[in-house]
């Protein structure tokens, strides 16, 4: 195999690559989240500098998508409000998806902090629910009450997601160390609603480290949007400290 080729591959493994190249189009994307109050140490903790944190909360999403590149996929993704450079972002501090396709593509490309974990989205008579299992690490269930669609008004802006992009050189030293922005485009909602939410987690589960103190309220949403690629923000190689 050539240079040019070898440079014009999507992904590992060369011979068979694992995804395509963005943009990435996700439709009939459903998601659930939840915000609750947590430590403000521990979310200081969490944020890598020079991301600021913006009060104590954190947003808990359980994401189900009928068609996307990777086939029909479920997804838990928690993220923490912050500042950078004088902008409001999301964090995205863990991700979780059944999905290993996914996984390689948020991992390689933007940096998409994905493991492995069985989320599930449910509709139900009254309620609408979701699970994160992470087997024997524990489990994230919550949920809020199926009520009228919100009346749509104008789009809402769109938050610019930023991740931690580390990927660790053949010697030892990080080869990659950046912040990554990722936001998405073309979204459209279709159905939205809020409502007051419960939120329960096993001790020793995925928000160990950020402590649940006060359940907020939760939204369900149901749209599209497309997935392009992101851009450099923050380089800790080549900044000084």
């Amino acid at each position: 195999m050539k240079r040019e080729d070898i440079l014009q591959v999507s992904a590992m493994p060369v011979g068979r690559p694992s995804y395509d190249l963005p943009p990435f189009t996700i439709a009939e994307w459903a998601a659930l989240t939840v915000q609750y109050e947590s430590d403000p140490d521990a979310i200081r903790a969490a944020l890598p500098e020079p991301l600021e944190p913006v009060g104590a909360t954190v947003s808990v999403s359980i994401v189900e998508a009928a068609e996307s590149p990777f086939g029909a996929y479920r997804a838990c993704t928690i993220s923490l409000p912050a500042r950078f450079e004088g902008r409001d972002v999301n964090y995205s501090h863990v991700n979780f998806t059944d999905q290993d396709e996914l996984i390689y593509a948020s991992r390689e490309i933007w940096d998409l902090p994905a493991a492995n974990g069985m989320a599930e989205l449910v509709l139900g008579e009254n309620r609408v629910a979701g699970v994160l299992d992470l087997g024997f690490v524990g489990t994230l269930r919550m949920s809020i009450p199926i009520a009228e669609p919100e009346e749509s008004g104008p789009p809402s802006p769109v938050t610019e997601q930023i991740s931690c992009k580390l990927i660790p050189g053949t010697g030892g030293p990080p080869a990659v160390a950046q912040l990554i922005s990722l936001t998405a485009t073309d979204v459209s909602v279709k159905q939205s609603w809020s409502g007051p939410a419960q939120l329960d987690v096993d001790p020793g589960g995925p928000l160990d480290s950020l402590p649940v103190n006060n359940v907020l309220t939760g939204q369900y949403v149901l749209g599209d949007m497309t997935l392009p690629y992101g851009r450099v923000v923050h380089d800790y190689l080549t900044t000084a400290p």
